[in-house]
């Protein structure tokens, strides 16, 4: 968790699969390619429920970048039970409670400050600049020490680009999304956790 808050990439669980080796970005909304397969070739599973969009065979679930404990990115020589990927496996763990209470608060925000005057597209006219904020809370703890555990968060976020059209009249477009977690667990013995 505390090296992938380091990283220079997109706030995404498929950016962070193109940190590992053989794994490119690969061009189709930031899914990767893993060893030459194209996008569509990989397994992407979250807390071992596998995600992957059965007609286009990308990643189908998107999560906030915030709620990730572990990723693991599989290159080759993996099992059976992966079926279907040609590519590799991003197997995505999320945060889980324990028994001492821990909880962050985040906030981002971007804008258009450091970048150059966009372009004029068909469209929409000209890109006349953006606002993102992206901010968010998360919590986990104990229920019943040692036996059943909570992890609950939550991330909106909202984005707005300002244009400007080929007559020269502005507006904004307004995207506004939501992440939420919610998660217990259950240790049902020492060797069994549900």
């Amino acid at each position: 968790r505390r090296a992938f808050s380091m990283l220079p990439v997109t706030r995404t669980y498929q950016a962070l699969a193109v940190a590992a080796p053989g794994v490119l970005d690969g061009g189709f909304e930031g899914n990767p390619s893993v060893r030459g397969a194209s996008a569509a070739e990989n397994r992407y599973l979250v807390d071992g429920l596998d995600v992957t969009d059965p007609t286009l065979g990308f990643g189908g679930s998107s999560l906030a970048f915030e709620f990730i404990d572990e990723i693991e990115v599989k290159t080759g020589g993996f099992g059976p039970e992966y079926g279907g990927a040609l590519g590799g496996v991003v197997n995505v763990l999320t945060k889980s409670g324990g028994n001492e209470f821990h909880g962050d608060v985040f906030g981002y925000f971007n804008n258009d400050a450091l970048q150059a005057a966009g372009g004029t597209t068909p469209a929409f006219g000209q890109r006349r600049g953006f606002r993102k904020w992206d901010v968010g809370v998360d919590l986990g703890g104990r229920i019943l020490r040692d036996r059943l555990w909570f992890f609950l968060a939550a991330n909106p976020a909202v984005s707005e680009v300002d244009w400007a059209n080929r007559q020269r009249h502005t507006f904004t477009t307004r995207t506004v999304r939501g992440f939420y977690a919610g998660k217990l667990t259950w240790q049902i013995r020492p060797s069994s956790r549900l």
